[in-house]
């Protein structure tokens, strides 16, 4: 792990820091991505619903990442090294036009994509890989909060917002797509902001999930 910190700060032309103790223990925790996607009852309309989630493969994250971005082959690959990827999780909420009806076609679909890097340096990396990449046929927006990305993509299915944002060691990728309609800046930045509160209370509040939640301690 040390060596590939090393590897990240020569990339970045930085100085090599020894993390604390504190830190190196934060390193080594893989954290609960899964509980980073906002709740239903954070978005700002009433009505969402869990659709889809898991945790990605390295294989996931290269289909990903060629599908919105056009990256393979060897652009990807210092994502994994240097970069230092450790995991990553993506999930989906949904609001349909029918409450009721399950089957019913989504108004509006939030996708929030979580990768958990080495440090804050791998982050960076893949950051930089992202917005210089764009999606494909971007418009560029305003930012939804500081220091992200904001681009809208429109395609033969959807119309979307897309937001790219760093945290610490997470790189985040929240979209907010609509296929009757576009979504309004307000919903996106409601679903970035919300998914923000949730990495922070991860992060920062070293929630790690239920089942740990629930662990009697030194049982």
């Amino acid at each position: 792990m040390w060596r590939m910190l090393l590897i990240i700060a020569m990339l970045l032309g930085g100085a090599v820091t020894v993390p604390s103790v504190a830190a190196q223990d934060e390193i080594a925790t893989l954290s609960d991505l899964a509980a980073m996607v906002p709740s239903p009852e954070s978005l700002p309309e009433a009505g969402y619903q869990f659709a889809r989630g898991g945790y990605l493969t390295p294989d996931d994250v290269r289909y990903l990442l060629r599908q919105r971005y056009g990256l393979e082959g060897d652009v990807v690959e210092p994502i994994f090294d240097a970069a230092g990827w450790r995991q990553g999780y993506t999930g989906s909420l949904v609001l349909l036009t029918d409450r009721a009806y399950l089957r019913a076609d989504p108004l509006v679909t939030v996708t929030v994509t979580i990768h958990e890097l080495g440090g804050g340096d791998g982050a960076t990396i893949l950051e930089s890989l992202l917005v210089e990449s764009r999606p494909a046929g971007a418009e560029e927006r305003g930012a939804v909060v500081d220091g992200a990305k904001t681009w809208r993509v429109v395609s033969s299915q959807d119309d979307s917002l897309v937001t790219v944002v760093r945290d610490g060691r997470y790189l985040i990728d929240i979209e907010t797509a609509g296929r009757r309609r576009t979504p309004t800046d307000d919903e996106h930045r409601a679903a970035v902001a919300a998914t923000l509160e949730r990495v922070d209370t991860v992060r920062l509040d070293h929630f790690r999930g239920f089942a740990d939640y629930w662990a009697v301690p030194y049982g």
